[in-house]
């Protein structure tokens, strides 16, 4: 009979034979642009996008959703939905440990003209037992107004009893930390954190694959119909962990020609990348990469060259074992996602 070594080398000759007819390549996504309330138009100034009319307060880079399905935008997959390579290619585009289902990270950029509702996401025990979907999320800021804060967090003390009271009679502010940032801060915000986005952020958005949410407060705010938008406080008081403390800002370093570490959870581990001249990134096969132009342009170099641009977003399949950076000019700076290395 043939041994392991024999069916080991089939396999990945089979692998190798479906890489050539996918083609990995870096891939670039249609993004998605969603209308919010809160809303502005920093994605059109800043990066120079096209966008729809209205208040755009979401820009879907990479998503896995029904309601909002992420299509290559250009090369030999064009047209390709995300959903659909995840399905064909799991182990060369997102790891060799991926066992199937949906791409499993979510990665937006949000304009927050206003401040955002004041709300929390569910943990994986409470979205098992309601039937919705667990998230846990991080914020790079991209771009913020000279005093522009982000809410996370209850003070010391505040029970629930506290914090009904507080919603009832419009003192909520008082009762949640309030954490002054600048471009190139980080807040991790695990599920069951309430939080909320203050107005003047241009922020990078990773979490998981899921969009739900539980509104406690929306500070007064009409929605298009002149009616106050709907709050969910009995299911966002069940998920709410209230031993959770007020997180402090992430400030990476900004160590030239070194790669240093964010954010580094079980759904997903992020990176700053600092180019100042070309530099080399290794995989092993584990997990995608999802690079993000924060800064500056550069070009991943493969066995082609794909030029990024500021607020540019592509991913690097796993299958792809190392590839090069090299800034257009000066400096640039990448954040990079991936998932966590396997145990």
């Amino acid at each position: 009979m043939p041994n392991q070594g024999f069916f080991s080398c089939l396999c990945h000759v089979f692998q190798q034979i479906a890489a050539m007819r996918f083609d990995p390549q870096p891939l670039i996504f249609e993004p998605i642009y969603k209308q919010r309330l809160w809303g502005g138009r920093r994605l059109e100034s800043v990066y120079g996008r096209r966008l729809p009319s209205g208040n755009i307060g979401e820009s879907w880079e990479l998503s896995d959703r029904d309601d909002g399905m992420s299509l290559v935008a250009a090369g030999a997959m064009k047209g390709a939905s995300l959903r659909e390579l995840c399905a064909n290619h799991p182990d060369i585009l997102v790891g060799k440990d991926f066992r199937g289902g949906r791409f499993p990270i979510l990665v937006k950029i949000l304009d927050a003209r206003q401040r955002l509702s004041l709300q929390v996401h569910p943990a994986p025990e409470h979205a098992r037992d309601h039937k919705s979907e667990p998230k846990t999320e991080m914020w790079y800021v991209l771009q913020c107004d000279r005093n522009s804060v982000l809410y996370a967090g209850l003070k010391k003390g505040i029970n629930a009893d506290i914090l009904k009271k507080a919603l009832a009679d419009g003192s909520v502010l008082a009762d949640i930390g309030v954490i002054p940032i600048r471009p190139h801060h980080a807040l991790f915000i695990p599920a069951g954190l309430v939080h909320a986005v203050g107005e003047g952020c241009m922020l990078l958005e990773i979490q998981q694959n899921s969009d739900t949410t539980y509104r406690l407060y929306d500070w007064g705010r009409v929605g298009h119909d002149g009616k106050p938008r709907q709050v969910h406080p009995e299911k966002a008081f069940q998920a709410i962990k209230w031993d959770l403390d007020i997180p402090r800002p992430i400030e990476p370093e900004a160590s030239l020609g070194a790669e240093t570490q964010i954010v580094a959870c079980e759904y997903f581990r992020v990176t700053r990348i600092e180019l100042d001249g070309p530099m080399t990134v290794r995989h092993d096969g584990y997990s995608f990469s999802i690079l993000f132009a924060a800064e500056g342009s550069f070009t991943v170099e493969t066995s082609s060259a794909l030029h990024m641009k500021p607020g540019d977003t592509c991913l690097i399949p796993a299958f792809i074992d190392s590839w090069r950076l090299a800034p257009a000019q000066g400096q640039a700076t990448v954040v990079r996602v991936t998932l966590p290395p396997s145990p």
